[in-house]
C-alpha cells in the first residue's frame, strides 16, 4: 500500500498523523470505537464523526478531521468486478456544510486499488446501503483469499488532490456547492485513474434512490411482494 502524500515518518501511526503538514484526525461513525483493537491501533488519532465533534476540533483545535461521506453505506459497494467505482455522497451535503460554516477548504483523498482488496456480497446492496445509513450499522459481507480477511491484493495508492474551495460559497449555495464538489472528485478521479490500471472504470455517485438493475435478488423480492400485496 502507497501513498503519495508528504509522510512526517515511515511508520503507520506517525503517517496518518501528518498529511502535507497538517494534524489529521480519523473521525468514524461512534459505534466503531467498540471494535477490539480499533482504538490501541489509532490511539489518540481518531475520534466520532458526529457534527458537533467536527466543529469543535476545526473551532478550537490545529487538527484536520478526515472523514468518510460514504460511510458504511459506500463500504456495501466497495467491489471492483463491476464497471464502476461508487461514491455514496449524492445526497450528503453535511461535510460541506460543516466546512462552509467554518470557512474551510475540503482536501479530497482517493484510494485507488482499494476495491480490489476484498470481494462482497452484491446481494440486495441497495436496501443494504440505506439500513446502514439509517441505523448507522455496516450491514455488508467481505472475504479475501481462501474466503478469509487476508488481502486479495495489496497494491493500493491513496492520492491527495488539491482542497476544493468550499470556503468560497455561502450555505445558501450548498447544493451548487455540493454539485460543483462531484464534478470536482470526478475530475480528480479521471486525471490519474488510468495511471493505477483503472482507466476503464467510472466514478458513480448513488444515494438512497439507487437501484441495482443487476441484483435479481432485489427483484425477486419485489415482485414477491406486490404479489402478495
Amino acid at each position: 500500500v502507497s501513498t503519495q502524500s508528504t509522510w512526517e515518518d515511515r511508520t503507520f501511526y506517525k503517517g496518518i498523523g501528518s498529511i502535507f503538514g497538517m494534524k489529521v484526525m480519523l473521525c468514524f461513525a461512534p459505534i466503531i470505537s467498540y471494535v477490539p483493537i480499533h482504538s490501541e491501533l489509532y490511539r489518540d488519532k481518531v475520534t466520532d464523526a458526529t457534527r458537533d465533534t467536527i466543529t469543535d476540533m476545526l473551532q478550537n483545535t490545529d487538527c484536520c478531521p478526515a472523514v468518510c461521506p460514504g460511510g458504511f453505506s459506500e463500504a456495501v459497494f466497495c467491489d471492483s468486478t463491476g464497471p464502476y467505482e461508487y461514491s455514496y455522497i449524492k445526497d450528503r451535503k453535511g461535510f460541506l456544510k460543516i466546512a462552509i460554516r467554518n470557512n474551510v477548504d475540503t482536501v479530497p483523498i482517493y484510494s485507488f486499488g482499494a476495491t480490489k482488496m476484498y470481494r462482497t456480497a452484491k446481494a440486495l446492496r441497495a436496501q443494504r446501503a440505506r439500513f446502514s445509513q439509517r441505523y448507522f450499522l455496516p450491514f455488508m459481507y467481505f472475504w479475501g483469499k481462501w474466503g478469509t480477511s487476508i488481502p486479495l491484493t495489496e497494491d493500493c495508492t491513496t492520492v491527495v488532490f488539491d482542497p476544493f474551495p468550499t470556503s468560497q460559497y455561502t450555505i445558501d449555495q450548498i447544493d451548487q456547492c455540493h454539485q460543483d464538489y462531484m464534478d470536482y472528485l470526478r475530475k480528480c478521479f479521471d486525471r490519474r485513474k488510468a495511471e493505477f490500471g483503472m482507466g476503464d472504470k467510472e466514478l458513480l455517485f448513488i444515494g438512497r434512490d439507487y437501484r441495482d438493475e443487476d441484483d435479481h435478488v432485489a427483484k425477486g423480492l419485489f415482485r414477491t411482494r406486490k404479489f402478495l400485496t
